[in-house]
């Protein structure tokens, strides 16, 4: 994809271009795994989820902190799970079905790479890049193998999600998904 190459050289060069190329592959990768998500849903007679872009912007929050801190939890370096985020960013999350209260926020996370491989020569390093759509594919695939994460994507509780992308320094992709 030729963006994504784009990006990559920008990355390797530094750049100032680079942080507005980010963010275009950042919300097209938001995009396309809430996309693969719903196809998930849609193809056991699921009804698809809505977008929510307060929740998407919670998500991002925490991916951004994991790649700028270097870790991948449900729990932030601060002690505070997906719930307490959420409350603490003005959103409270409850619903009520027939006699059951469900309160809270779903969380999924991932942690996958921009590049597939990488090979050092001499001085250089040459990275093997993924495209966007190997990206999205397998983090919605590694989230569908995990009993956990495949049971909030197919939860008939949920009816909102949002999806938020980071890129740390290292290349990893920190991909957060909140439902409610």
């Amino acid at each position: 994809m030729r963006s994504a190459v784009f990006l990559i050289s920008l990355l390797v060069h530094g750049s100032s271009t680079y942080f507005q190329r980010q963010s275009d592959v950042v919300e097209r990768l938001e995009r396309r795994i809430f996309e693969r998500i719903n196809e998930e849903r849609v193809r056991r007679k699921l009804p698809a989820l809505k977008p929510d872009s307060r929740l998407s912007a919670i998500a991002r929050d925490h991916s951004k902190d994991m790649a700028s801190k270097g870790y991948i939890a449900h729990v932030n370096k601060e002690g505070l799970d997906p719930t307490q985020r959420a409350l603490g960013a003005g959103y409270k999350c409850s619903r009520v079905i027939g006699r059951v209260v469900y309160s809270g926020v779903s969380e999924n996370i991932f942690q996958n790479n921009l590049y597939g491989r990488k090979t050092v020569r001499g001085a250089q390093i040459v990275y093997e890049w993924n495209t966007e759509e190997k990206i999205a594919a397998s983090s919605v695939k590694g989230w569908m193998e995990s009993t956990g994460h495949r049971t909030n994507i197919l939860s008939s509780v949920h009816e909102v999600t949002g999806i938020g992308v980071a890129v740390g320094p290292d290349y990893k992709v920190y991909i957060t998904q909140e439902f409610c």
